[in-house]
């Protein structure tokens, strides 16, 4: 189990974009964003104030977050594979400042308008790594 969660850590520490499914109870939303961690593994981004997920987040804060390598591991059949990959059960905040050194690094860096953007964290409430065994894909939580 300490290899599987060294291996989900290593996943979300060394990609650059997430994503992630939101909703208000009607119409599910989808959007890829990039995003960096801090040393407890919370997932930071910004986003607009008005875009659809953060909207659906201000009313609903659970998400899906998914974090993929773009390498995986070749298929061959009959034999258990884990995908370089994570899935992930979240709760978003939008924070509205005394932001984490990590985050205040790149708002000094890119200067984005705040507003319309605003900073939100991602806190893992749930995490997965998906498998294939016995031919089935599958996932085993960390």
């Amino acid at each position: 189990m300490e290899k599987r969660r060294e291996f989900a850590e290593k996943i979300i520490k060394e990609n650059r974009y997430l994503t992630l499914a939101s909703s208000d109870g009607g119409d599910p939303w989808i959007a890829t964003l990039e995003y960096l961690t801090d040393s407890e593994l919370n997932m930071y981004y910004f986003s607009m104030e008005e875009s659809k997920h953060s909207v659906q987040i201000a009313g609903n804060p659970t998400v899906a977050v998914s974090i993929f390598s773009n390498t995986q591991p070749e298929y061959e059949p009959g034999k258990d594979i884990q995908l370089a990959g994570v899935q992930i059960k979240g709760e978003v905040e939008r924070l509205k400042g005394d932001y984490p050194e990590e985050v205040e690094n790149v708002i000094q860096l890119i200067q984005p308008p705040m507003p319309p953007y605003a900073v939100y964290r991602i806190r893992t409430v749930e995490l997965w790594i998906p498998l294939i065994e016995n031919g089935l894909n599958t996932r085993v939580k960390v």
